[in-house]
């Protein structure tokens, strides 16, 4: 059967619902049958909690300021479902989605004719990825992990040339454990033998596991710490830091965001783009830690290279993370607990009165989310509270987050169950406002859709 772009779209949405999750043996089997596209590339492999999404973003316009041809796959979507496939800093078209698509489905029918399971959604979205960066000839692959790490689709790829774990946080403990030990296992699964590792130092806990996974895979290590940037200036929809290494200069860098954790993701980027840059020129990287001035190789960085870095990120924006969609009105995907901590403390920096749009998902700790963005009211002068219902299955009904927010908060809490409606309230409510949307990736995406009609 020959489908047009929106069957095919219909198709993947509805793979869920007659597939389960496929061990990875099976994906690289998978994978092989695709002619094993993933080891024609140069691949930098992401996985965290919170942030993976920017990471990959700023790895992306990094290499692209390199001159470098790059392929990102990340997800999830938050309009379309093509933004998961982004190649030279441009989504998929409709029709190369097809080509993929209709690639796969053949390799698929083939395969499942032989006793082979269907791929799930992720699988089947991963491999039409690989072979549209490949027929864009594309150098270098950003890989977002989909869910946990040691497990994961993306984590059939055996060669990667670097990986990255983004901070370590409590998130879809049902797959992953407890403890955030038992997380960052789950994310460390990631690392590959001698391949450098890139990390974000979270807990002792989280910060040993990962350590230890590293030393015994003998990868070289940089751990990135809170304290090797300084927040120098945050206004509207602009944050200037300064980057707390030599080789990086004393200049400031800048970031088109609001997100005060935003430039932490960005040197995690900036780190593993670097390290992959030298390794493209030097192998054989020994050290069991890599020290900042290990990892500078002795090849500093030139002036020139540092300008492009510092223009590329200036004049990035990654979509519904702290960004201003149209005056004084934010979308920001903060979608679990680590995330509305750091929503939080970006208010701090802020004290102009605010209207927030919070809508959930049931698969989150919503009670956990809730208590502890009323517990950032006040400080942060949020004036009143619309709580809305994501219209997805998971979505948490706006007259619990109703009931959930006032167990916490004095403050004005209003229920709209529609998520349109929900923002049509909050712009006519504006003034001299702002608006902070929050609370759901889903719900970001829905109230993309409603500003665009």
């Amino acid at each position: 059967m020959t489908y047009n772009y929106h069957q095919a779209v219909d198709y993947i949405l509805q793979i869920p619902r007659f597939t389960s999750k496929n061990d990875l043996e099976e994906t690289r089997s998978f994978l092989k049958d695709l002619g094993n596209p993933e080891e024609g590339f140069w691949i930098i492999h992401v996985a965290g909690t919170n942030g993976k999404g920017s990471v990959c973003y700023y790895c992306d316009v990094l290499l692209q300021a390199e001159g470098k041809t790059v392929g990102r796959f990340t997800s999830p979507h938050l309009e379309r479902i093509n933004e998961r496939m982004v190649m030279n800093g441009k989504e998929i078209g409709d029709e190369a989605f097809l080509e993929s698509f209709h690639q796969i489905l053949h390799v698929v029918e083939e395969r499942m004719a032989k006793g082979h399971p269907h791929p799930t959604f992720f699988e089947f979205i991963f491999g039409m990825a690989l072979l549209a960066f490949q027929r864009e000839k594309v150098e270098y692959v950003v890989l977002e992990t989909g869910l946990g790490g040691r497990l994961d689709a993306t984590n059939a790829v055996a060669h990667p040339m670097a990986t990255v774990i983004t901070p370590i946080g409590y998130d879809h403990m049902k797959q992953l454990g407890n403890t955030l030990g038992q997380i960052a296992y789950e994310k460390a699964g990631i690392i590959k033998e001698g391949v450098p590792l890139v990390f974000a130092s979270t807990t002792t806990a989280s910060d040993e596991v990962i350590e230890a996974r590293a030393k015994a895979l003998h990868s070289p290590f940089l751990k990135i710490e809170k304290e090797d940037l300084q927040i120098e200036k945050v206004e509207d929809n602009g944050i200037a830091f300064s980057i707390k290494r030599d080789y990086y200069g004393k200049g400031l860098w800048t970031l088109k965001t609001g997100g005060v954790y935003q430039p932490y993701n960005a040197l995690l980027a900036l780190e593993a783009v670097r390290i992959v840059l030298r390794e493209m020129k030097t192998k054989g990287l020994t050290h069991e830690r890599v020290s900042p001035a290990d990892a500078g190789g002795g090849n500093p960085l030139s002036q020139k290279q540092i300008a492009k870095w510092r223009q590329a990120l200036a004049k990035g924006v990654w979509m519904g993370r702290m960004e201003e969609v149209r005056p004084k009105v934010y979308f920001d995907g903060a979608h679990n607990l680590n995330a509305i901590l750091g929503f939080n403390e970006s208010m701090a920096y802020d004290i102009s009165p605010k209207i927030i749009v919070f809508g959930a998902v049931a698969d989150k700790d919503v009670e956990a989310m809730v208590r502890a963005l009323a517990e950032g009211l006040t400080k942060s002068s949020v004036e009143r509270v619309i709580v809305t219902t994501v219209s997805d299955s998971r979505g948490v009904r706006s007259e619990e987050l109703k009931k959930l927010f006032e167990t916490y908060t004095d403050r004005p809490i209003v229920n709209i169950e529609n998520p349109r409606e929900a923002m049509s309230v909050a712009i006519k409510q504006q003034g001299e406002r702002k608006i902070y949307c929050l609370g759901s990736l889903y719900l970001i995406g829905e109230l993309r859709r409603t500003l665009a009609t």
